[in-house]
């Protein structure tokens, strides 16, 4: 069965039904997915704010890649508010870093060391957690995300995991090859 993947209507509806979609694959081989319903309107959220370019530039300010960005923007100097929000942001930024976008964007040579994946995936899972205890001090609305920030930070791999069968499954975006990998493959060698 062919699905269809054209939005219709508001955009935040249709990434809710791809996310059930990609929830409803990935259901088949994992037990994890329990009383969901919040954290994948989270998801649909942060993926529909994807398409907003005023978005994207507030998030590339706020969650910058380098922990040292982060700590500018976080030190204590700042209200809780204020360093609850760039938490939040690097976090939101690593997440789709790792699921939808191809990982690592940049260049990293020269590097003193290489960043991996299951780096980015720790940075992400910890800045949930801070932003998850930081909104725990504020009034609401904002201390009512606490329990959402918390579970993303304590589960932060199955979102993961989601996202990229959404990406890979129900999308069909698949990551950039390097010129290297595009070599090896177009003389037929092992990657």
């Amino acid at each position: 069965m062919e699905m269809d993947i054209t939005p219709k209507g508001d955009l935040f509806g249709w990434f809710l039904e791809r996310l059930l979609d990609a929830k409803g694959l990935r259901e088949r081989h994992d037990v994890l997915f329990q009383d969901d319903g919040e954290e994948i309107v989270y998801l649909a959220g942060l993926l529909e704010h994807m398409t907003n370019a005023t978005w994207l530039a507030r998030l590339d300010t706020l969650g910058e890649r380098l922990d040292m960005d982060v700590a500018e923007r976080t030190g204590k100097d700042r209200g809780i508010r204020e360093r609850q929000a760039a938490y939040q942001a690097a976090a939101e930024r690593y997440l789709l870093h790792l699921s939808l976008w191809d990982g690592l964007q940049g260049n990293q040579r020269d590097r003193y060391y290489r960043i991996d994946e299951h780096n980015l995936a720790d940075r992400a899972s910890g800045y949930y957690g801070i932003a998850a205890e930081l909104s725990s001090r504020l009034p609401p609305p904002v201390c009512t995300r606490q329990p959402l920030l918390r579970h993303m930070a304590d589960h932060l791999g199955m979102w993961l995991s989601l996202l990229s069968t959404l990406r890979g499954d129900i999308l069909g975006l698949f990551p950039v090859l390097t010129p290297g990998q595009n070599f090896h493959l177009a003389r037929g060698s092992a990657i």
